[in-house]
């Protein structure tokens, strides 16, 4: 890596970036590899150059995908998630793919070495979130089952905090539970306390949303956007004062189309400009909001 970083020749600038990254990625680095590029579009690029160097390796590959998830991409995200699978069932047939789903009980293959170097955990996580963003509920039950069996002291934050959600249907207490015992961890997955704080209110567990928002004030912050923590202060509300929750509701939507209409007018000129980079972003940006 030191090598690397006294080379200066500028013809060779683009070479050199993605050894870096490879490097880092080799070196288990993957917060570094990352700091070298700023955008998920840019990044799937490093992340390709990096697989096209060090040659296949699944946890590159996983990232490659993530990169695509975060840009709504997914048949190219889940393309790549198909090929972890596919080798590591390939490759390490002890893992037990599949066979919970099918009814077949198997023991824990545990959290050994074997498994974190496939990605078949990220993986299916992955492809479990896919499948519910489009709203697939069974397929991303599926995934979630798919993943090679272990027992539930062994299981990482982020496929608790999967099951949590994606089960909440049917095992409403089981998912709170661990929605709960989530957020008394650190780190935990971002989304929990979003996704717990909503889905209070989705029950209308109202004073346990006010009870946890009371209680972990210094989360607010950090993990809900302006726009989240105003409705769901909004809903709250609602439940004891009904017009000071209007006013709220009726700001709230004011700001929200108001910001439609900026974003309209910011495609409008890119489109004037023929600037399709800033027509993408600011179309990608309004579905977002749209979808809020």
């Amino acid at each position: 890596m030191k090598v690397t970083h006294q080379i200066e020749a500028p013809e060779y600038a683009g070479s050199i970036t993605k050894l870096q990254a490879a490097i880092k990625y080799g070196e288990e680095d993957l917060p570094g590899a990352k700091s070298l590029e700023g955008r998920y579009e840019e990044a799937c690029q490093k992340f390709t150059s990096a697989l096209q160097v060090a040659g296949y390796q699944p946890h590159l590959s996983y990232n490659i995908a993530l990169c695509h998830y975060r840009l709504k991409q997914y048949a190219p995200a889940l393309k790549h998630i198909a090929d972890i699978i596919e080798r590591g069932i390939r490759e390490h047939p002890e893992l037990s793919v599949g066979m919970t789903t099918e009814g077949i009980e198997v023991r824990s293959v545990g959290n050994t070495l074997t498994l974190h170097e496939t990605a078949l955990i990220e993986a299916f996580n992955l492809k479990a979130a896919i499948e519910y963003q489009l709203k697939n509920y069974e397929a991303a039950r599926e995934a979630l089952t798919d993943m090679p069996p272990r027992s539930e002291e062994e299981l990482d934050a982020v496929t608790l905090h999967n099951q949590a959600l994606m089960n909440m249907e049917t095992k409403p207490t089981e998912g709170f539970e661990k929605m709960q015992f989530l957020l008394g961890q650190n780190p935990f997955p971002p989304e929990t306390f979003g996704n717990l704080l909503l889905l209070y209110c989705k029950y209308e567990y109202y004073h346990l949303a006010a009870d946890v928002l009371a209680e972990n004030a210094h989360l607010t912050y950090k993990y809900l956007t302006p726009h989240l923590f105003d409705f769901l202060d909004a809903l709250i509300t609602q439940q004891t004062a009904a017009s000071e929750a209007y006013r709220k509701f009726d700001e709230l939507g004011s700001r929200h189309i108001e910001l439609l209409r900026k974003l309209t007018k910011v495609v409008q000129e890119a489109r004037q400009n023929h600037d399709d980079d800033q027509v993408k972003t600011a179309v990608n940006e309004y579905e977002e909001i749209l979808e809020r």
